[in-house]
């Protein structure tokens, strides 16, 4: 963001934030720290050198008919914008509706994903011999010692020497030699029906997957589909990390994911209200009730530090991708 004035009449600088956005031109108005002053701040550089001009007619004409015309339409269209957004934040969310609306408009990436989901348990269920695959999936093969925190104890209480531990022998073995893609693959995986678990295997992976086809094409649908897949890895890496210190390498699900892409939409579309991009209050209660009921072991088997690890990175990612953060370093800086 870039200042295009100072004014100090608050309500003259709003005016002045108001006139720009009638002329199409994102801004926001903010006190100075000397809080006798205010400025007003362009979103989009582009739209620099508009927006000073515009200021100048502004200031020196500020009883000109069309000024008063443009600030009448855009207080017109603000009113408008929130009586929906009220209405929009105040109707319950329908899942079968939602699931509707996603199903009628394809996304790739987003298939692409659900897809390499459903292969994968199919072929941990269905074909013979299939685990022979699928365990190279896994994050490690190994569990040595348990977690990568186990590990440090047994460091601590002198079980295992320093050297001993970090030697590559007892953390991130097949991906010292090389499987990079053990940092990731876990994701993939979901509980099998043939593990003693039955249906909540099936539960499990049908959860998931609905999760995915509701979130996946918000992002996809306003930023493209290798954003999604990057927002996808990076956060499925982190997720998987922290479930590995935690529990060790024995692990899988894509709900990890789930909640960093939560996460991610929910504090973006915080700072960039829209309502294709939006996350309602009673789905944030029920993702955070959720996330509690496993930390607190009443749902057993859930990876809980992978949904934490998820869920800090997609907001931390939100957040930075908002503009909110580079917006405040500037004011830092000036």
């Amino acid at each position: 963001m870039r200042k295009v004035a100072t004014l100090n009449d608050a309500s003259m600088a709003h005016a002045l934030g108001e006139y720009l956005r009638g002329l199409g031109i994102s801004n926001q108005v903010d006190p100075e720290e000397d809080s006798h002053s205010w400025a007003v701040w362009v979103h989009d550089d582009d739209q620099l050198d508009a927006a000073r001009e515009r200021a100048q007619f502004f200031r020196e004409h500020p009883t000109d008919p069309s000024i008063r015309a443009t600030l009448q339409n855009a207080r017109a269209m603000r009113e408008q914008q929130e009586r929906e957004k009220k209405e929009f934040r105040g109707q319950p969310v329908d899942v079968r509706t939602q699931w509707h609306k996603e199903s009628m408009r394809p996304m790739w990436m987003t298939q692409t994903l659900v897809g390499i989901c459903m292969v994968v348990w199919v072929i941990d269920n269905f074909v013979p011999n299939g685990r022979n695959f699928t365990h190279y999936l896994y994050f490690s093969e190994y569990d040595y010692g348990g977690s990568l925190w186990n590990i440090l104890l047994a460091v601590l209480s002198k079980k295992l020497t320093f050297s001993q531990a970090f030697s590559g022998n007892y953390w991130f073995v097949e991906i010292q030699r090389g499987q990079i893609w053990r940092l990731l693959t876990p994701i993939f995986m979901h509980a099998s029906i043939g593990k003693g678990v039955g249906i909540i295997g099936i539960i499990h992976i049908l959860f998931n997957m609905s999760w995915l086809r509701m979130l996946g094409p918000m992002i996809e649908r306003r930023q493209g589909a290798w954003m999604l897949l990057a927002k996808v890895v990076v956060i499925g890496i982190a997720s998987n990390l922290c479930q590995y210190v935690a529990s060790g390498p024995r692990f899988l699900g894509f709900s990890g994911v789930i909640y960093g892409l939560f996460g991610y939409i929910w504090i973006f579309g915080r700072y960039n209200p829209d309502p294709d991009f939006y996350i309602d209050r009673s789905t944030v209660q029920l993702m955070v009730i959720w996330m509690f009921l496993g930390i607190f072991h009443m749902i057993p088997g859930m990876a809980n530090m992978a949904h934490a690890g998820g869920l800090v990175a997609g907001m931390l990612w939100g957040y930075a991708s908002s503009g909110r953060l580079r917006w405040k370093m500037r004011r830092m800086m000036r």
